[in-house]
């Protein structure tokens, strides 16, 4: 298997893992924001906030994916190879 293309794939999954962490940080960090819950203004406020960093998230997260699969047929020819050598 291409080591290259291994450490790409690892340091992105890294990245993306450091972004969750840090939106998670950031989560923590707004949560001495309280959500008045009988307040239909910072309810909207708040489920807005938090579909906005959904959105994000699963965008990155896709992208990421899509990568991946995009990778998956060099990955499976280097497999037959390698699995060719040992033969």
């Amino acid at each position: 298997m291409d080591d290259t293309t291994f450490d790409e794939e690892d340091e992105e999954e890294v990245n993306l893992c450091l972004m969750v962490d840090t939106g998670i940080e950031e989560s923590k960090l707004e949560q001495d924001k309280k959500v008045d819950f009988d307040d239909p203004k910072s309810l909207k406020q708040a489920y807005h906030e938090l579909l906005s960093k959904a959105h994000l998230f699963f965008q990155k997260l896709t992208k990421t994916c899509e990568k991946n699969l995009r990778n998956c047929p060099k990955i499976i020819l280097n497999l037959k190879r390698t699995i060719k050598l040992k033969i």
